[in-house]
């Protein structure tokens, strides 16, 4: 494996465990304000 590929492959790493967190952010914070509504 070249260096440049071993490169991208920790890039996209980043990148999927990044939306990853993002999206649970997201959700938790859509429970809370739907807890909040209750």
């Amino acid at each position: 494996m070249s260096i440049r590929a071993k490169i991208r492959a920790s890039e996209e790493k980043k990148v999927t465990q990044t939306r990853n967190f993002v999206r649970e952010s997201i959700i938790e914070k859509i429970n809370i304000s739907c807890t909040f509504m209750k």
